[in-house]
């Protein structure tokens, strides 16, 4: 009786044996290396303004509403022209984007216009009083990029950033990164329509890339889903304020023909800080 128990267990025992082992699933320690679960769409405004113009001042109580209204999805960034702020950047991006006669304008994911009113249709720079629904319009849409990105500062001075782009199937031929340094709370000079004690927020300082961005590398023709991480450092942060920098970059789709350009997405962080997926 005791050898048949024993003969049991020793089957028992090979049956085991013979089994599959069962996977050792690692889980991934590193969040940018984990592919998003849903891509959500953020939308930059690149607005131009003036000293020379009082109607900057009232504009500027407008995207504060947007910011209010749409909260981080919305990114605004302040491109000056003919003052002090203005950068060769500002003047190029301008042109490039089919030219302005007034302020202030902006370009919403670089998109034109649909459904205008001013008769702004195929436009890319548009009035303030199209802005509400060209934003609707961006926010409303798939998008197929979603970004991320690590920023640190070394000795106050220079700057490393981390752009983390998570794209799923169908990644356009030609993708280009762009990145500006943007400061809060700059104290205007000669700001028209309003008091010394104007402060500019979200001026765009300087574009690190000029307008054919840089390009996104790569590594085959026919892409599924798949996370591409590009570093750039250093960055000379000499002339700034940390304590009110920030960073913005995204990608687009860039074409020589600025009414088939596009903004696929956008993030904005603190410089110094991190901006995990759809944060």
């Amino acid at each position: 009786m005791k050898n048949k128990h024993v003969l049991t267990i020793l089957m028992f025992v090979v049956v085991l044996a013979c089994k599959d082992k069962a996977n050792v699933i690692i889980p991934e320690q590193d969040p940018f290396k984990v592919f998003p679960s849903q891509i959500v769409q953020h939308v930059l405004l690149e607005h131009f303004v003036s000293e020379s113009d009082a109607a900057s001042v009232e504009n500027s109580f407008f995207i504060k509403a947007l910011e209010k209204k749409y909260g981080s999805r919305f990114i605004a960034t302040g491109l000056h022209k003919q003052d002090w702020l203005e950068t060769p950047y500002s003047d190029e991006l301008a042109t490039r984007l089919g030219g302005m006669s007034s302020y202030p304008r902006a370009a919403v994911n670089r998109m034109p216009g649909l459904n205008t009113v001013m008769g702004e249709d195929h436009f890319t720079l548009l009035h303030p009083l199209n802005w509400d629904y060209a934003i609707e319009r961006a926010l409303a849409e798939s998008p197929a990029i979603a970004l991320a990105v690590e920023t640190k500062i070394a000795d106050g001075k220079s700057g490393q950033v981390k752009l983390h782009i998570a794209g799923r199937n169908g990644w356009s031929n030609d993708l280009r990164v762009g990145m500006y340094l943007i400061e809060d709370s700059v104290q205007s000079i000669f700001q028209q329509g309003s008091s010394e004690q104007f402060l500019h927020q979200h001026v765009m300082k300087y574009s690190l890339f000029g307008f054919e961005g840089d390009t996104l590398q790569l590594n085959a023709e026919d892409k599924g889903n798949e996370i591409i991480s590009q570093s750039y450092d250093p960055i000379d942060l000499t002339f700034y304020n940390p304590d009110r920098l920030y960073l913005v970059a995204f990608v687009f789709k860039y074409d020589p023909d600025f009414r088939k350009m596009k903004i696929c997405n956008a993030v904005k962080v603190k410089f110094g800080g991190t901006k995990f997926w759809n944060e």
